[in-house]
């Protein structure tokens, strides 16, 4: 089904009800432990630009297009040489055909924001305290792909996971700014939503019949 449909002109009811609700509470969630941690550190100055916003509108939007086509690059390689149950979410994509195009903006900031301050302004921060930089950024990259426990069960989408955090962070430790980490996640997520949406990427049955292995 395409995107027009479900951006512009949604069944009644499509972008309500129980699954919508709980994806903003969940999120805002992560958001809001994120930020009891820096209280409670004081890590108050994280929140701050520290940075030209040239450079972090820079490495934020680029570093985002950067990860999409590089997902995009591996998703064909995945269609034709590996068992869909291996890296199919049946859930992200039932989830994004409840959103109407003002809850994808709504639901992609929050998510950024939120993830990006709890695993990066927060987790990160208190982990530089006591490790060298590239190991508090694969320890907490680490920590942000387990935390997708869907993805237990999807080993594919767990080490993407992982190398997302990787770049999240590292972009976060060479800017200073953990708003880098917030443009880029943002990116990516809004493109991959969009995309979905448009039917690029298949269900688990779909892709079978599209001739990867069983």
């Amino acid at each position: 089904m395409g995107a027009s449909h479900l951006v512009s002109n949604p069944p009644p009811g499509r972008d309500k009800g129980l699954p919508l609700t709980l994806l903003y509470l969940s999120q805002g969630s992560l958001g809001l432990l994120g930020l009891l941690i820096i209280a409670h550190q004081r890590l108050w100055p994280v929140l701050l630009l520290r940075a030209p916003w040239e450079v972090v509108l820079g490495y934020g939007l680029g570093s985002g297009l950067a990860l999409v086509l590089m997902f995009l690059g591996l998703y064909r390689f995945l269609l034709r040489f590996l068992s869909p149950n291996l890296w199919v979410d049946e859930v992200n994509l039932c989830l994004v055909e409840l959103l109407t195009f003002p809850h994808v903006v709504g639901v992609t900031a929050i998510t950024a924001v939120s993830e990006e301050l709890l695993f990066r302004a927060a987790l990160q921060t208190l982990a530089m305290r006591w490790l060298p930089a590239g190991w508090a950024i694969g320890f907490t990259s680490a920590v942000f792909a387990l935390f997708h426990f869907r993805y237990w069960s999807r080993p594919i989408l767990l080490v993407l996971a992982f190398v997302m955090g990787l770049v999240l962070g590292g972009l976060y430790w060479y800017t200073g700014s953990f708003w880098t980490g917030v443009a880029s996640h943002f990116v990516y997520n809004f493109a991959i939503i969009i995309l979905a949406q448009r039917g690029f990427f298949p269900r688990e049955k779909e892709a079978n019949r599209a001739g990867g292995p069983v």
